[in-house]
Parts: C-alpha cells; structure tokens; sequence
C-alpha cells in the first residue's frame, strides 16, 4: 500500500481541548473500558488513538469506530511507526461496536 506524501499533509487537527473532541475521546475510554487495547492494562495515562490518522483522513475524526485506547506507552510504539494507519498486527483487540 502507498501512502500519501507527507509533504502534502493537511493541517493538524482543531484544539484537542474543543467539546466534541473530548466527547469523543471519552466515548472511546468507555466503550474501551479504559483498558489499552494492545496490552491490556489499565494504566492512569491512557491516549484515544485515531486508527486512521486525521491529517489524511480528517472525515474520520470524530467517528468513534476509528478511535481505540491505547496506553502511554504503546501509545508512543506506534507513533514510532511511519504509516498513516494504525498497524493492526500490534493490535490483541479491536472490539466491534
């Protein structure tokens, strides 16, 4: 699969402190249940994680089947990755709503 040049990224994403942004990163913690969905922990510092990232998918921003909890620390494995999408080999779960 090719991705899109990064050069030709979109801006970032509107103030992540904005209501509907933080209605939707609770929506994904609950539906979750505030447990990272690679490892399985519950952690204090948990991340909603767009799977399809918003500078190329910006449609999907809010859309609560393109978010998933992840811990601080997987979190950050997966943003060491260069792809635009979430690799779901790193993934144990993806729970279905």
């Amino acid at each position: 699969m090719r991705y899109p040049d990064k050069s030709k990224r979109k801006p970032k994403r509107r103030d992540i402190n904005e209501g509907s942004y933080k209605k939707w990163r609770r929506a994904v913690f609950i539906r979750d249940n505030y447990t990272c969905q690679h490892c399985q922990t519950k952690e204090i510092r948990l991340n909603a994680h767009h799977i399809k990232t918003v500078e190329y998918y910006p449609e999907l921003e809010l859309v609560l089947d393109n978010g998933i909890t992840l811990c601080a620390r997987c979190h950050k494995a997966i943003h060491k990755t260069d792809a635009p999408e979430l690799p779901l080999s790193l993934l144990r779960t993806k729970k279905a709503n």
